[in-house]
This record gives structure tokens, C-alpha cells and sequence, in this order.
């Protein structure tokens, strides 16, 4: 755990993310907490640290890469969440066709680590709308209308096929940020 803390830490500490300008490194520790939170085991925790550096980071460290240093089962995690995250960009560019149903056919920890993110974000989102309301909400485009649907049909998919609190954390973010908006 120490060794993915700190592999973080070095390739995030400095950047800084897009929409919000804070520290990268917020999102993975964040993440890898709800993870902890609702009873990830110590796989699933390293997998919600390291997401970003598969997604950033791809060039440095491949999952094999990292597989070799934090084990099998943490590159399957990592491989399932690459793999929602490109059907999830498929959603948003109007290519629905089975991104929904290959989050559903995910492993518990793929689906555990990715919904932990979604959550983690929409809360971030939800943060921000508070405390800068105008110029937040004046951002509030067509992909984050399409992404807050996504989310919702996400909702959806998941209650038919898997049953978590995180689920329910995730409705009531994304409500907020219609409440909001």
C-alpha cells in the first residue's frame, strides 16, 4: 500500500486538474477512502490510487508494469476500470451500444473502484457549484448534461444487476447537481 501511496504521490503531486485547478492527487486519495470506506479489500484500495496513472500515466507504466509490482489481481482491476472508462467515452460520443452493459458485466471490484470515482467526481462537481455558483454552473455544457445522464442510466443498469450503498451515493450526488444547475 505504502509503495502505490507513494507512486501517487510522485507522478501527481504537481499536476493539477482541468476544470478545478486542484491538486490531482485529492482524486485518487479520495477515491481509494470511499473504496476503504465501504470495505475494499487491499487490491481494490491500491487500484483507486493508481487509476490515474494508468489513465496519465500510460507511457511511464504499463499495467504490466504494474502487475509486476502490486500484483495480478490489482492490473485486473485496473484493466476492468481502462475498459469503463473507454465505454463511458463511447456514451458520451452518442455510441451507447453496450457501455452500459459491459460496466454491469464487471467484476465487484471493477465496478467497487469505478462507481467510488464517478462518486468522488459528481461530489467534486457538486462542491464546486456551491462554492463558485455562476461561473460553475455558466460551465455546465452539453457533455456534463450527457455525462449527468450517463450517470443516471448507469443508476439504473447497476440496481438491476449488483446492490451497493455506493449506488445510492451516487444518485443522491448527481440529484444535487440537478438541484443545483
Amino acid at each position: 500500500m505504502v509503495d502505490a501511496i507513494c507512486l501517487a504521490i510522485e507522478l501527481h503531486a504537481k499536476v493539477r486538474s482541468r476544470e478545478a485547478g486542484m491538486p490531482l492527487i485529492g482524486h485518487p486519495w479520495a477515491t481509494a477512502a470511499l473504496v476503504a470506506d465501504y470495505g475494499g479489500a487491499e487490491s481494490e484500495v491500491i487500484a483507486a490510487l493508481l487509476y490515474d496513472v494508468v489513465v496519465n500515466h500510460a507511457e511511464r507504466l504499463s499495467l504490466l508494469a504494474l502487475g509486476e509490482r502490486f500484483g495480478e489481481e490489482v492490473a485486473c482491476i485496473l484493466q476492468g476500470c481502462a475498459e469503463e472508462a473507454s465505454s463511458q467515452k463511447e456514451f458520451l460520443s452518442s455510441r451507447r451500444l453496450g457501455c452500459l452493459h459491459t460496466f454491469a458485466k464487471a467484476s465487484h471490484s471493477v465496478k467497487l473502484v469505478s462507481l467510488a470515482r464517478k462518486v468522488h467526481s459528481v461530489r467534486t462537481i457538486v462542491m464546486r457549484m456551491r462554492q463558485q455558483p455562476i461561473e460553475v454552473r455558466g460551465r455546465f455544457n452539453a457533455r456534463q448534461t450527457a455525462l449527468l445522464q450517463h450517470h443516471r442510466e448507469l443508476i439504473q443498469s447497476l440496481r438491476a444487476h449488483w446492490s451497493h450503498p455506493l449506488i445510492n451515493e451516487l444518485e443522491a450526488a448527481v440529484q444535487e447537481v440537478e438541484r443545483l444547475k
